[in-house]
């Protein structure tokens, strides 16, 4: 009895943690974006869209309302989306095949800018999230890239692409209550049963 609550336990806990996995946005093959996406332990929602980076995220040029604010962050974020996004599923080979991310044509790489606060100099700073095609044998990385130059609009550069970055709404985060609910009942009963013995 105690061997098969042990393993309900195991598999409860696995079933909250895919529930509490990202929420892919896909349209005709195309990955749009993705809500729920845990950064250093909040969620947020981001979008990949081509562009400039002024009319985007209405910053890049100036130090004020960045949504990551430090390098920190923005390397976190984009870590994120090389391990929770950019993955293969049953939605997609998104960790494959860069093409199929929103803004990407490049066969080979998809670069995906998430912008953080320009330095002191006024030089535009952006992690960038490099999703590398499953031919290419090159492992997903994270880069930081400033530049001195200005930096704007992805539209007409085939593998670059901008994450677009909001918090997620308390209304859509998973709340895997239910499953926690049931998970401490059968602890409560596992441990009833192992004292008893005793």
């Amino acid at each position: 009895m105690l061997k098969h609550l042990r393993g309900f336990l195991v598999a409860a806990c696995m079933a909250v943690n895919a529930h509490a996995a990202p929420v892919l946005h896909v349209d005709a093959g195309q990955l749009l974006g993705a809500n729920n996406v845990a950064v250093n332990g909040v969620n947020y929602n981001v979008q990949f869209k081509d562009g400039a980076c002024a009319s985007l995220l209405g910053q890049c040029g100036s130090s004020a309302n960045f949504f990551f604010n430090n390098q920190s962050d923005a390397e976190a974020a984009s870590h994120a989306l090389l391990s929770s996004v950019f993955v293969d599923s049953a939605q997609g080979l998104f960790g494959s095949d860069p093409t199929l991310t929103n803004g990407c044509i490049n066969t080979e790489l998809c670069q995906v800018f998430t912008p953080f606060p320009p330095t002191p100099e006024g030089f535009p700073s952006f992690a960038i999230a490099l999703n590398y095609a499953a031919s290419v044998l090159t492992a997903d990385t994270v880069q930081v890239y400033i530049t001195n130059r200005p930096f704007g609009d992805t539209t007409n550069i085939p593998g670059y692409t901008y994450a677009v970055w909001s918090l997620t709404p308390v209304s859509e985060i998973p709340e895997p209550s239910t499953i926690w609910l049931a998970v401490l009942a059968l602890a409560l009963l596992a441990w009833k049963h192992s004292t008893q013995r005793s």
